[in-house]
C-alpha cells in the first residue's frame, strides 16, 4: 500500500515538475513576450526599404536592411536580409515582424532561414491583403537584444497588390 501511494505521489510530483518546465520554456521562447517587452531603444529609420538598403547606425549597432522584392506584394514572400561586419550583432536573435502603421493588421512574423554566411542573417515573410487600402503602409519592426540593450528599429513601406 505504501508503495501505490510513493508512487502516486512521485507520479504527481514528476507530472508538475513537467508542466512548470514546459509553462516557462513556452513563455521564453514565444516571440509574442517579444511585443511586451519596453525596449531601452526605439528607432524609426527614415528610409524606404522599397527603395533599396536601409543603413542603421546607432552606436554599436549598425547594419544594413533590405527587403526583396521591393515592390511587396501581398501575399507574396518577401525577403528580409540583414548585414552586418558586426559577427556577434548577426548571432544575436533577432525578432522581425510586419504590422500595419495606421490600421491594425494583425502582427505577422518573420522566420529566419539559414545563413548563408557569417556577415548575413536572413528572414521570410508574408504580408496580408488589406481590402481597405492597395497601397496601405506597413512597418517592419526588427527588435534586438545587443550588449545588454534592447533596441527596436522600425522601417515603413507601402505594399502593392
Amino acid at each position: 500500500m505504501a508503495v501505490r501511494v510513493f508512487g502516486l505521489l512521485s507520479a504527481a510530483l514528476i507530472m508538475l515538475l513537467l508542466a512548470f518546465l514546459l509553462i516557462n520554456y513556452s513563455d521564453k521562447n514565444d516571440p509574442r513576450s517579444v511585443l511586451e517587452q519596453s525596449p531601452q531603444h526605439t528607432l524609426n529609420v527614415p528610409c524606404n526599404i522599397n527603395q533599396g538598403v536601409c543603413r542603421v547606425r546607432f552606436g554599436e549597432l549598425s547594419f544594413d536592411l533590405s527587403l526583396t522584392p521591393q515592390d511587396a506584394k501581398a501575399l507574396e514572400p518577401l525577403n528580409v536580409t540583414i548585414a552586418s561586419d558586426n559577427t556577434d550583432l548577426l548571432t544575436t536573435n533577432w525578432y522581425l515582424w510586419f504590422q500595419g502603421r495606421d490600421m491594425d493588421m494583425g502582427v505577422h512574423w518573420l522566420q529566419p532561414k539559414t545563413l548563408d554566411s557569417a556577415a548575413t542573417a536572413e528572414f521570410t515573410g508574408m504580408i496580408p491583403v488589406c481590402t481597405v487600402d492597395p497601397n496601405m503602409t506597413w512597418q517592419l519592426i526588427a527588435q534586438v537584444d545587443f550588449e545588454g540593450q534592447v533596441h527596436r528599429i522600425i522601417f515603413e513601406f507601402l505594399s502593392a497588390h
